[in-house]
């Protein structure tokens, strides 16, 4: 039931891969170097600096199929959804052991779809996709694929192949490499020959790649990798300018407790805090009822102490415009209370959790230092994670099993409730000025002469997009240029955008046209007065559209 479910979850977001266009900001950003490398048949394309080239698999990938075919926004979804599914089946794999616990696999998957992060990018053209699971097929081959010569050529290849999709990939097959060490010490040695020898060759062979590259463009390789940018006076700037930013997403995501979404929050807390303290050495009977108080205390605390502002006692479970994670924190009481009365012979292994617990810690640890402002880059760990919150839930399940198949069953769909308030995330349609999004609401608006229509789809996801991009192509028509201070505009627009938002009239000089984006909190610049420009098309605190007259 769990596997029909996830099935039925892949159909569904096949069917909006397919049907709705590009919409998210890093897949239309990056993909215009995909349209570049589809142009001139390389990855080396006019101004393609180490933000671009050190993440070559996924858009030099989504290039070559735009080579071959043409420039289809559908195949690049199509290209994007396939690592969804091989992240599916990774995560299924690992968490499951192989064939050796299908349920916990299945489980693990169903968790898997509810985190918000992962609907939102799960066919979204960016790189978080991928590289999970990319590094999630290397842990599968790991740990449930019989070691032969050809096993230890796909774990080298897959290594290599995350470590070429984004540089996160890093510290998570470090965790990766350091969790195959996590075991009985009487096959240590045989463990580092087939586990880790092989992910360390496969980490070196994408650095060759990324040490040419470095090379090509006159940088070390650490600033390569890392994207830094060769004028350190920027670099100074950038950083002041995202310190506070920076510093308050720690405080409000990290302490917050909100980097894995609301609808598992309590079972991912619960998890966490098992693993280690059986890990530290306690008994299951010891560790999961000490566990449970302290993950729902924490569910509250902790979103609590991370407000910004004035602060209020409705957060997190209690939170009044979550009324799903409410029901889903209710929910997850009964299965922590379930996991702690199961049989002690029936209790997860130490040296799994110690895997998952290692796999994930350095991951985390690079997104909290390095840049904690967006939940999905920490998409590296989903995999540990959910195959954590899987084998504490498995445990209920079989608990539950002894009162008898009813419960057993009313236990196992609950991961398949938390995807269906999750839904809401699908693919991040029906996004607003203000940054939030609801399917439903792209489905309310939906109609079916729509279908066949890609201009009309986008406009479902993204009305803000669709008619910013409409009027400027309406102002600017097929040769002019545009102004604008929209990054999303280069993949339409290509040589004939100027991307900088103007501060005055003198700054659209030159320019055809000029399409400005804003939201509540960041005003859109008037130029209704400037000499030379008429307004075409104004939605207010979200998008105006001006043309040369």
């Amino acid at each position: 039931m769990l596997l029909l479910a996830a099935a039925a979850w892949l159909g569904l977001l096949l069917l909006v891969a397919v049907l709705v266009p590009y919409h998210g900001t890093d897949a239309l950003v990056y993909g215009t170097w995909s349209e570049r490398i589809a142009d001139l048949g390389t990855l080396r394309t006019p101004g393609a600096g180490n933000a671009l080239l050190h993440r070559p698999l996924f858009y030099g990938g989504q290039g070559a199929l735009w080579w071959l075919f043409g420039i289809h926004e559908w195949i690049g979804r199509l290209w994007s959804y396939a690592f969804m599914v091989v992240l599916a089946w990774a995560v299924y794999r690992v968490a499951g052991g192989g064939r050796r616990d299908a349920l916990a696999g299945a489980l693990a998957l169903a968790l898997l779809l509810a985190i918000p992060d992962v609907a939102v990018q799960a066919a979204a053209g960016q790189t978080d996709v991928p590289v999970a699971a990319l590094v999630t097929l290397s842990a599968a081959l790991v740990w449930t694929v019989a070691p032969t010569p050809w096993r230890t050529a796909g774990l080298v290849a897959a290594v290599a192949a995350a470590a070429l999709t984004k540089p996160s990939a890093f510290p998570a097959l470090f965790g990766l490499a350091l969790a195959t060490l996590v075991g009985s010490p009487r096959d240590l040695r045989s463990r580092v020959l087939r586990d880790t020898l092989p992910i360390a060759g496969g980490v070196a062979l994408a650095l060759v790649y990324h040490l040419i590259q470095s090379r090509y463009l006159g940088q070390s390789l650490y600033d390569f990798v890392a994207g830094a940018t060769e004028d350190p006076r920027a670099v100074a700037a950038v950083n002041v300018a995202v310190a506070d930013t920076y510093a308050e997403a720690r405080r409000t995501i990290v302490v917050a407790a909100q980097w894995i979404g609301p609808y598992v929050a309590l079972l991912a807390l619960y998890a966490v805090l098992y693993a280690v303290a059986r890990v530290a050495g306690l008994a299951h009977r010891r560790a999961a009822p000490l566990a449970a108080p302290v993950a729902v205390v924490l569910s509250w605390l902790l979103p609590y102490l991370g407000q910004a502002g004035e602060r209020t006692v409705r957060v997190g479970p209690l939170e009044a415009g979550q009324p799903g994670a409410t029901v889903a924190f209710a929910l997850l009481l009964g299965v922590l209370w379930l996991f702690a009365r199961s049989r002690p012979d029936r209790a997860p292994d130490r040296t799994l959790l110690g895997r998952m617990l290692v796999w994930a810690l350095p991951m985390v640890a690079a997104w909290v230092h390095l840049n904690p402002s967006e939940t999905r880059y920490l998409s590296a760990a989903w995999a540990p994670l959910a195959a954590l919150m899987a084998v504490v839930l498995a445990g209920a399940v079989r608990e539950a099993a002894r009162r008898g198949p009813a419960a057993a069953i009313a236990v196992a769909v609950l991961p398949l409730l938390l995807v269906a308030l999750n839904l809401r995330n699908l693919d991040g349609l029906g996004t607003r000025p203000d940054g939030t999004y609801n399917a439903a609401r792209a489905l309310a608006d939906f109609r079916f002469s729509d279908l066949g229509h890609p201009e009309r789809m986008r406009a479902l996801a993204d009305p803000q997009l669709a008619g910013l991009l409409d009027g400027a192509r309406q102002a600017a028509g097929p040769d002019g240029r545009l102004l604008t201070n929209d990054g999303r505009m280069i993949f339409f627009f290509v040589d004939r955008v100027t991307v900088r938002g103007p501060q005055d009239c003198a700054d659209t000089r030159g320019y055809d046209a000029v399409g400005l984006f804003g939201n509540p909190s960041v005003p859109i610049v008037d130029l209704r007065g400037c000499p030379g420009l008429e307004l075409l098309r104004e939605v207010p605190d979200s998008y105006a559209v001006y043309r040369a007259r």
